[in-house]
């Protein structure tokens, strides 16, 4: 699967659009890991983000296979909502037929996510941030460790903030709670 399958899998998989670009990254982030798709993450504010996906997204939006819709938020920002348009979904059938595996584990990370998660934009970034700072230590982490370690990026994680990520990671198969 490459990563352009990826983001319409994504996008395909959710039965209604996904609310921002913070939570298209992160369940993707969380789908590449699944699949094995590296999008070349890195640390950013709100945990790992992709160059490649938001310059694959805006491809997709410009070549009329993804819809963006913008909004204005109660705090005066603007949060885009994406989704498939019919040649997007055309696309999808294609991914699904080519790479069946690939797309059930995508479907299962997005189903995840939105079950436990609710795809809140908070919950999905502590757990992306907590993911990354495990892979980088490659071994069982501390609470404590995982607040001294996302210190090195700017990141602040209070133990309930951590608790919620490890949960979706938990069910996502990425962690074990213990």
């Amino acid at each position: 699967m490459e990563a352009t399958e990826l983001i319409l899998s994504v996008l395909g998989n959710s039965p209604e659009p996904i609310d921002g670009r913070t939570a298209i990254q992160k369940i993707s982030y969380f789908s590449s890991l699944r699949v094995g798709v590296d999008m070349g993450y890195r640390p950013h504010f709100y945990g790992p983000y992709s160059p490649v996906l938001a310059s694959l997204l805006e491809n997709l939006v410009g070549l009329g296979f993804v819809e963006e819709k913008p909004r204005l938020t109660l705090r005066g920002r603007t949060m885009y909502s994406y989704s498939l348009t019919d040649d997007g979904y055309k696309l999808l059938d294609e991914i699904r037929k080519r790479e069946p595996s690939e797309f059930a584990a995508v479907r299962r990370v997005v189903d995840r996510s939105k079950k436990i998660a609710g795809n809140s934009i908070n919950v999905l970034s502590w757990a992306a941030k907590a993911n990354f700072l495990l892979s980088q230590k490659g071994q069982e982490i501390s609470y404590e460790e995982v607040k001294e370690a996302g210190k090195r990026f700017g990141w602040k994680l209070s133990d309930e903030e951590i608790g919620s990520g490890v949960k979706l990671l938990a069910g996502l198969g990425l962690a074990r709670k213990s």
